[in-house]
């Protein structure tokens, strides 16, 4: 995620060897769409192994880690696609104070801000 610079999972899996983004009308897709080995991966979203079929687009600022597991994951999760599963590792607290943040703007009206502080007590 910090290599890509990702604030999306479209963006993180961006360059990811078979995995295709779905878009939508306008080349935007309203929710996050990825194929995995030509088969739709989206059923089989988990976060930290537990599924996640929620239609939405995740922001990548409380996720550590991405993980990307090609082939039938029905053999994880029980069900899922085809193609193969992708689990998304969430952020854990870490001893020391962190602080972090970024200010992004772009075209139509575009801002995003994140800040993220952990702090020792």
């Amino acid at each position: 995620i910090k290599d890509t610079n990702s604030n999306t999972l479209l963006e993180a899996l961006r360059y990811e060897p078979g995995i295709t983004l779905g878009a939508g009308e306008g080349g935007t897709p309203f929710t996050d769409m990825p194929y995995i080995r030509g088969y739709s991966g989206q059923s089989s979203i988990y976060v930290d192994g537990v599924r996640n079929t929620t239609s939405q687009n995740r922001d990548m600022f409380a996720i550590e880690q991405v993980e990307v597991i090609k082939g039938s994951s029905s053999a994880l999760g029980g069900g899922g696609s085809v193609g193969g599963s992708i689990n998304l590792i969430p952020k854990v607290a870490h001893e020391g104070d962190v602080y972090q943040g970024s200010v992004q703007g772009g075209t139509d009206n575009y801002r995003h801000i994140q800040l993220d502080a952990n702090k020792d007590f």
